[in-house]
């Protein structure tokens, strides 16, 4: 009986080990591989991360999301800030929208639909067009730059933005890949405040709801804030 047991045990046990020593593995890995230490976004956001559950979230309900903002905002342009896959993009771009977006990763620009204009960028650089849009989206992306670059990322958004913001971060605490900058929401308030935009509170609180309604990515039912410029 106990050598049965034995037996038993000892399969199981080197298991348990071994997925123990894995995830500390993926743990390490995704520590080293960051932004942190000067990875590019390629080398961080690859396949896996493409094909993974935070993307598949993200992509969730992305046609009910486009609806809702189109409906609060009726914009004729669209610029999404770190646009990964382009899922937005490609459904503004279906409603007749002009839809232009960025992405640090070669694998993300590679997914987006060719409906709309996407080009490379390195968030962590300042972003300059010659030309403003009317909605600005930066969906989960500030929380992947170093601390040090966030007030450039805020100013490149605002540089873009003719009317209105939807942003988004992972606040303090909050898992994920390579999340190195989580901030209170108070953070970059203040800091779109500094660049020409005000917490618009009636209007993301509204839209929070329709994101729950509807069911999207849970993210965009808790952190959203709309920004308005000010006159």
């Amino acid at each position: 009986m106990s050598s049965v047991s034995e037996k038993s045990f000892k399969p199981s046990f080197l298991n348990t080990i071994a997925h123990k020593n894995r995830s500390l593995w993926l743990r390490l890995h995704r520590f080293i591989i960051s932004q942190r230490f000067g990875f590019s976004p390629t080398k961080i956001y690859d396949t896996g991360f493409f094909s993974g559950l935070g993307c598949d979230q993200g992509a969730r309900r992305s046609k009910e999301v486009v609806d809702v903002l189109i409906e609060f905002f009726h914009p004729t342009s669209v610029f999404d800030v770190g646009c990964g896959g382009g899922f937005y993009l490609y459904h503004f771009a279906k409603s007749g929208i002009l839809s232009v977006g960025c992405e640090g990763s070669d694998t993300g620009i590679s997914l987006c639909p060719p409906e709309s204009i996407v080009f490379k960028h390195d968030l962590r650089y300042p972003l300059r067009c010659n030309r403003t849009f009317d909605l600005i989206l930066c969906i989960e992306v500030a929380e992947h730059l170093p601390s040090r670059f966030s007030e450039v990322l805020v100013k490149s958004v605002a540089n873009l933005a003719s009317k209105h913001v939807v942003f988004t971060a992972s606040p303090p605490g909050s898992e994920g890949d390579d999340h190195i900058n989580c901030r209170e929401p108070e953070f970059w308030d203040a800091l779109f405040n500094k660049h020409g935009f005000m917490v618009n509170g009636k209007l993301s609180a509204i839209m929070r709801r329709r994101f729950q309604e509807i069911g999207s990515a849970t993210w965009l039912q808790i952190h959203l804030t709309v920004y308005d410029k000010k006159q």
